[in-house]
């Protein structure tokens, strides 16, 4: 929507178009004023990306004039699109659906929240990829995990499974899930989630994962990090990669007067403008 108010007020004058995650990454930039070349790790809900799948979990090497998506989360379907949001068991079936056939899955916990039908009606959505676009979405990740886990019934509000995550974190345990780097993609053993039944040894080990990712990928880096988007508002995940980094001596730029969330990017627009206008 701020697309199409873009469009209409910009009229005869310079339009230009900022890519939702890396501007989540310029925001921070702009509040430490850094112009030089950075390692930004984007952790969110969901924003458009450039290939026209929903990004959310994206790794950049940038500076303020421009990105190269160096890493990102492995797509999966997000069936129904926006009503996976809405309704986070969809997520799970997503991903479900990747691994096991339509009668295997009718025997997970997740499924039987649906009548026959309506599971079906959903695996022909999923399987013909209507309104069901690819997403990297690390947010969505933890809605997942917050379902597979019963952690929650269902999604009320955003943000609402990191925090119950969040909850359940035990600093005592060190164990993480499987996950490979490949080829520029990342990706998380999810489905092993789902072996697991201790809620504490969930939380924890998710939590684990995605800072030994971050921190994984930023260790192979001569970059500084730069770290946003609203997955990173998470306390217990944000301090797990920050320790990481300080024990391995990365220097790394969180804001702390700019807002991680997308209240955030309008100051990275700006960033961005700046140094197109005076480059």
């Amino acid at each position: 929507e701020s697309s199409k108010i873009a469009k209409e007020m910009a009229k005869d004058a310079l339009l230009l178009k900022v890519q939702h995650h890396y501007t989540h990454i310029l925001s921070t930039m702009a509040e430490y004023d850094i112009t030089q070349k950075v390692l930004g790790f984007a952790f969110d809900g969901s924003g458009l990306g450039d290939d026209g799948c929903v990004w959310g979990g994206e790794v950049f090497k940038c500076d303020a004039k421009g990105y190269e998506r160096v890493y990102h989360f492995k797509y999966f379907k997000l069936i129904g699109s926006t009503k996976a949001i809405k309704d986070a068991k969809r997520v799970v079936l997503g991903l479900l659906f990747e691994h096991y056939s339509f009668e295997e899955v009718l025997e997970f916990e997740v499924a039987k929240r649906y009548t026959r039908e309506e599971l079906k009606m959903l695996h022909n959505v999923w399987e013909k990829s209507i309104n069901s676009p690819l997403t990297s979405s690390v947010g969505r990740l933890f809605d997942a995990v917050s379902i597979m886990g019963g952690f929650l019934d269902d999604v009320n509000y955003d943000g609402e499974a990191g925090l119950v995550l969040e909850s359940f974190y035990d600093k005592g345990i060190k164990e993480s899930y499987n996950y490979t780097i490949k080829n520029g993609e990342i990706e998380i053993d999810m489905i092993s989630i789902l072996k697991d039944s201790d809620k504490h040894l969930i939380a924890s080990k998710f939590l684990n994962t995605l800072a030994d990712i971050v921190l994984s990928i930023s260790k192979n880096s001569k970059l500084p990090v730069v770290l946003s988007g609203g997955v990173f508002q998470n306390t217990t995940l944000l301090n797990l990669v920050v320790d990481g980094f300080r024990k391995n001596s990365i220097i790394y730029y969180i804001s702390k007067e700019i807002a991680l969330n997308d209240e955030g990017i309008s100051l990275g627009q700006m960033w961005y403008g700046l140094h197109f206008v005076t480059h």
